[in-house]
Formats: C-alpha cells, sequence, structure tokens
C-alpha cells in the first residue's frame, strides 16, 4: 500500500511539472490575458494591464555541455519558475525554439520568435573552474567555481541589463551515483544563475515601462552618431569584424551592443563590446608593444 501511494505522488508530481512547463512554452503566439473583471463595474486601466512576459531563450552551456546537457532547457525552465513566484505582475516563460543564447543572431536586431514579449533574457555559461580546498580543521572542501553571463534585451534587440556572477558547489569525496544536474558543475552553474537572476529582477521591478511591441519592420532601430579616436590616432577601426575606417572617425552606430576593435601598428589592439549612446567617449589611450632587447654577444676569447 505504502509503495502505490508513493508512485501516486510522484506521479502527481511529475503531472505538475509537465503542466507548468507547458504553460511556460512560448512560441511568439502566446499573449497575456487580460485580467479578469466584474462585466458591471468600470473598466479602469489597472484592470486591463497585462503582465510582463520574461522569456528565456535557452542557456548556452559552454563548458556546463558535458556533464549536464539537458541544462540546455531546464535551466531556462527554473529562471522562469522564480519569476513567476517572486516577480508579481511578471509571466515567466521560455523559447524552446530560440536560438541558443550565445549565438550571433541575437546581436543582429530583434528576433521575430520573441514577438509579444517584454524582455529577453539570454544565460550563458562562461567557465567551470575546480577549486582546491583547505587541509585545515574546518576549511572548506574542493570545490566548484561558476562564471555566468546574463543579458537582457528589449523588444528591438538592443542591451538592457547585463551581469556577470559566480556561483560554488562543494565537490563530494565519496561521490555517489548521481543525475546529471546533481553534479557539482552543475549546482555550481545554477547557483550562479540564482545571483544573476537576483539582481537582474531588482532591476526589472524598477523600470516602469516597458514596451511589448519592437519598432515597425518600416522604422528600424535609431542609430547614434558617436566618434571614434585613439592616441595615437590613425589606428584602424573595426566595428563587429568589419573595417570602416582609420582615427578619428565619425560613425553612425546601431543602438544595440557591438564590438568595437582599435588596431595600430606598433601597439596592442583594444576592443570592447560597448552599447553605443549619445555623446559616448571612445578614444583609448593604444599600449606601445615592448621592443625586444637586443642581446649582446659574449666577449670574444
Amino acid at each position: 500500500m505504502l509503495i502505490i501511494r508513493a508512485l501516486a505522488v510522484v506521479v502527481m508530481v511529475i503531472t505538475c511539472c509537465a503542466c507548468m512547463q507547458a504553460k511556460q512554452r512560448y512560441d511568439g503566439t502566446n499573449q497575456p490575458e487580460i485580467l479578469a473583471v466584474d462585466p458591471a463595474a468600470p473598466v479602469t486601466a489597472a484592470d486591463l494591464r497585462r503582465e510582463r512576459i520574461v522569456l528565456f531563450a535557452p542557456t548556452a552551456l559552454g563548458p556546463l555541455a558535458p556533464f549536464d546537457p539537458a541544462a540546455r532547457l531546464e535551466f531556462p525552465f527554473a529562471l522562469a519558475d522564480r519569476v513567476d513566484l517572486l516577480m508579481k505582475g511578471h509571466d515567466g516563460r521560455v523559447g524552446e525554439v530560440l536560438p541558443d543564447s550565445d549565438a550571433p543572431r541575437w546581436n543582429e536586431g530583434r528576433v521575430p520568435a520573441t514577438a509579444g514579449a517584454h524582455v529577453v533574457v539570454l544565460t550563458q555559461v562562461i567557465s567551470l573552474n575546480q577549486v582546491k580546498g583547505g587541509t585545515g580543521l574546518g576549511s572548506r572542501p574542493d570545490h566548484i567555481e561558476a562564471v555566468v553571463d546574463l543579458r537582457a534585451l528589449d523588444v528591438n534587440g538592443a542591451v538592457l541589463y547585463r551581469k556577470h556572477a559566480v556561483g560554488e558547489a562543494d565537490v563530494s569525496e565519496k561521490p555517489k551515483i548521481v543525475t546529471d544536474n546533481g553534479k557539482p558543475e552543475s549546482l555550481a552553474a545554477a547557483a550562479a544563475l540564482d545571483v544573476a537572476l537576483s539582481d537582474f529582477r531588482t532591476f526589472l521591478s524598477a523600470q516602469n515601462e516597458l514596451a511589448n511591441q519592437p519598432t515597425g519592420l518600416a522604422n528600424p532601430p535609431t542609430h547614434i552618431a558617436i566618434v571614434v579616436d585613439s592616441a595615437p590616432s590613425g589606428a584602424d577601426v573595426l566595428i563587429d569584424g568589419t573595417f570602416r575606417g582609420t582615427t578619428p572617425l565619425k560613425l553612425s552606430m546601431p543602438a544595440r551592443q557591438v564590438k568595437i576593435r582599435i588596431e595600430h601598428q606598433g601597439f596592442s589592439a583594444w576592443e570592447r563590446d560597448v552599447v553605443p549612446r549619445a555623446d559616448m567617449p571612445i578614444k583609448p589611450a593604444l599600449i606601445p608593444i615592448p621592443l625586444p632587447v637586443p642581446v649582446e654577444p659574449p666577449p670574444a676569447g
């Protein structure tokens, strides 16, 4: 009898999880429902307010892929759960068919399949490192340290928020047979994502207005005029790998994250990922490459 009851509980848990994930799946056609109101009561703006859809793309696992390949979707669903539980007025969803979070497509403007979402969240596991523990009494054992990146985009594909976070998980001295998501590498990455999401929730709660309608195709995102210079001048400027001229240089840049690289013979290259904004100063002082020290021949005789 106890076995039958236990099996029934397991079935109920699995069914609830499946229903929750089905609700959180997003294909670009899901639209938030208007809150139910009394037909006899006057309709107010608050009655018609829609929940903000926070849409998670599949996680780019990077070094975690060999340890827990299923985390590609398990992590986004877990993060969407936390949005649903902890953020009133927000609806966490997962776009299973969206490009992975590190795909170049996310740097090319909005993705049509995100239509209807207010914000798109990209997550990526950057590194996993095993840290040697101490040997003294009370010292921490060996543990895994994970670094993750969380990036949030608005409906036009521009970066709203970015955060690197660190998470840790102890390495058992006597590991037992565990599932992939119970491995210390996966636990450390999940802990790091939880930290990143916590800070992001604080940021998102302070955003009073987030449109869920992108700029129309006939009206592309605004371009911003910036000046790229360097010391010394005359350096080559590459935007997303494409040569655009030499410094000083005036450019019209899209309002999204771009990679700027400045190269000058005899100097180390300067490179940054930036989101252009008006009056942004870009004039790095390039660092000379040290000349090799000549080696004098030994004295004769």
